[in-house]
């Protein structure tokens, strides 16, 4: 891809809003530990991908965030309000660093693919405090994206550490971070759901259809766990959960998550600009499915189970195959 080649296990990438068009289109692909970085954009016309930047063979990473860790993580964030997730999060969990970047100089909007602008932290702050409270010191955090406050944009920070049961809300108030929603103790206010087991995962999603992303699906694969929390205010609420036994077991819509190989994302299926359906994938077994929503019911469009044939001739026969939306 654009000169790009997947050939390491440690590859991620995500869809990112490199043009600033409020259109997901370009992809930021990146080999944590190694410094490499690349972002892609399709060419129609010529059906194939063209760099728009790339770290070189050593690699650089971007600004001043050089990953060279294998903990290194990255995601697209929309820091200024405007609809548009079109700049970096990076960090490095473990450490307390956490960096937010913007691509082209400060006073323009047009793109400068070389140009990084670190926007957050600022100069004459420390670089290894986290961010907003939360002190990014376990190597299990995970951060994303969100929309908190149901505005459609993803303008929010979701910070949380698998095993530990430590969750925050965060956000952003020119250039300021501080928590609109934070617990030590997830258990007592995520409806159950503890995040004590290390394969817990989160994720944004729009449950409702209307463009917002302001839903989060908590899972644990290989427990079949599954649950997801609307809130209003401060206060969380069940919107779906795995069986009506309140215990969250047995996955959702006939897909069990009963492997800790099981991966699910947010997908656009109609091509509405909604994330509205999920994807559901378990590498290794060619098992894909996706599955919609009707009012709070999850069903199959398409299903392969376990053993599948993947999707679209992609067999998903190897444990470290992954998938995202773009």
């Amino acid at each position: 891809l654009g000169g790009y080649s997947p050939s390491s296990a440690a590859d991620r990438g995500f869809a990112f809003d490199f043009d600033r068009s409020g259109v997901s289109n370009h992809l930021f692909m990146y080999r944590p530990g190694s410094g490499k970085v690349w972002i892609l954009r399709f060419d129609a016309e010529a059906q194939s991908f063209a760099s728009v930047y790339d770290a070189g063979a050593i690699g650089h990473g971007i600004g001043a965030f050089d990953f060279f860790s294998a903990d290194d993580r990255a995601f697209a964030f929309d820091y200024e309000h405007s609809g548009r997730a079109d700049y970096i999060c990076v960090y490095r969990g473990g450490t307390g660093l956490f960096q937010i970047y913007k691509h082209g100089a400060l006073d323009s909007d047009e793109p400068a693919p070389n140009v990084w602008i670190q926007v957050f932290p600022t100069g004459d702050e420390s670089t290894d405090i986290g961010i907003g409270g939360y002190d990014l010191r376990s190597s299990a955090d995970h951060a994303f994206a969100f929309d908190w406050d149901h505005s459609g944009k993803l303008d929010h920070i979701v910070l949380y550490r698998p095993g530990a049961g430590k969750f925050a809300v965060l956000k952003n108030k020119d250039g300021v971070f501080s928590a609109v929603f934070s617990t030590a103790s997830a258990a007592t206010v995520l409806k159950g759901f503890d995040l004590l087991a290390e394969e817990d995962k989160a994720m944004a999603f729009d449950y409702e259809h209307i463009g917002k992303p302001d839903y989060i699906l908590f899972s644990r694969p290989g427990s079949g766990k599954l649950l997801i929390l609307g809130h209003r205010e401060k206060q969380f609420f069940i919107a779906h959960q795995a069986d009506s036994f309140g215990i969250f077991e047995g996955g959702i819509g006939g897909y069990d998550m009963m492997s800790k190989e099981d991966h699910i994302f947010a997908y656009d299926l109609e091509g509405t600009g909604r994330q509205e359906y999920l994807v559901l994938y378990r590498p290794g077994s060619g098992s894909f499915c996706a599955m919609k929503n009707t009012r709070g019911v999850f069903s199959p469009v398409y299903m392969e189970g376990d053993p599948g044939a993947g999707v679209a001739g992609y067999d998903l026969k190897s444990p470290k195959d992954r998938a995202f939306p773009f």
